[in-house]
C-alpha cells in the first residue's frame, strides 16, 4: 500500500547557523534544498532543541546536554508538538536525523572524548512517541546519505 510521506528534517540541514560554534558546513543548505526540490515531497523543518534552549553556544557532548536542567523535558515538549503536527496533517513521517548530534543522532553520540552507540536526546523522545521511518544524514558523506534516504522513501511509497 502506498504511503503519502512528509519529510521531517533536522533543523540544521536547512539552517547551519543553529549549529554550535565551529560546526558550520559551507554549502549544505544548497545541496539539501536542491535535493528536496528533486524529491518534491512536503517538508517540515524540525526545531533545533539545542539552539532554542541555549541560543548560540559552544560544542557540547550528549552527557553535557543531559546534565542541563530542564533540557530533556524541553526536548520531550518539542517532540509532543511535532507529533501533534504530524497527526493533524495525516502524512507518514520520514524523520531525518544527524549522525553524531547530541540531540538529533540516530546512531552515535559523543560521551567524553569517545563516540558511543546511542540516540540523541530529541530523537529518542520522538522515537518514543511518534511512529515513522527514521533515517540519518552523515555530514561527512552527505551525498551517500541523501541517496540512502531516497531509497527508504521509494520503498515506503511503493509499499515494500
Amino acid at each position: 500500500m502506498e504511503k503519502k510521506v512528509i519529510l521531517l528534517l533536522s533543523h540544521c540541514l536547512l539552517n547551519q547557523k543553529v549549529r554550535a560554534r565551529g560546526l558550520f558546513r559551507e554549502g549544505v543548505e544548497k545541496r539539501v534544498l536542491a535535493w528536496l526540490e528533486k524529491m518534491a515531497f512536503p517538508v517540515f523543518q524540525l526545531p533545533c532543541p539545542e539552539f532554542l534552549f541555549l541560543g548560540e553556544r559552544e560544542k557540547r557532548t550528549y552527557p553535557e546536554y543531559l546534565k542541563l536542567k530542564g533540557f530533556k523535558d524541553f526536548t520531550l515538549t518539542l517532540a509532543k508538538e511535532v507529533k501533534e503536527f504530524v497527526e493533524k496533517i495525516g502524512l507518514y513521517p520520514v524523520i531525518i536525523g544527524i549522525k553524531g548530534s547530541p540531540s538529533c543522532s540516530l546512531s552515535i553520540v559523543k560521551v567524553g572524548e569517545e563516540w558511543r552507540e546511542g540516540k540523541g536526546i530529541f530523537m529518542e523522545a520522538l522515537l518514543n512517541i511518534l511512529e515513522g521511518k527514521y533515517v540519518e544524514i552523515d555530514y561527512d558523506d552527505l551525498g551517500v546519505s541523501l541517496k540512502r534516504i531516497e531509497r527508504v522513501i521509494e520503498s515506503l511509497i511503493k509499499g515494500d
